[in-house]
């Protein structure tokens, strides 16, 4: 079966307080809000895990903390893939002809 991703138009984080929230509108215009209190420990995903094909985005948040990390050719061969793991941010290399933070 093979994974599909929106793809993303706008993505916006808000880090207030004790709360963030994260909102991501869909090419369809849908939209996708993500709310949690910062004080708890969370993990968001824009293209949903390990998905090599589509540049996203990784908002994390240990309690204290928030970070944002997005996918990134460290190379012209190779990516980092940020994905989460439950509420902890993690990253992996893969090895591809990368751009614009994606595999091709």
């Amino acid at each position: 079966m093979e994974k599909q991703v929106a793809t993303l138009s706008f993505l916006l984080v808000l880090a207030v307080a004790f709360a963030y929230t994260l909102v991501i509108t869909n090419s369809d215009h849908s939209a996708d809000i993500f709310s949690k209190k910062v004080n708890e420990p969370a993990c968001i995903d824009s293209d949903n895990g390990e998905f090599f094909l589509s540049a996203g985005y990784v908002t994390s948040t240990n309690g204290v903390q928030t970070r944002i990390r997005s996918d990134f050719c460290k190379s012209d061969s190779e990516l980092t893939e940020y994905y989460c793991d439950g509420t902890t941010m993690k990253s992996v290399d893969y090895g591809c002809n990368c751009k614009d933070g994606s595999c091709q």
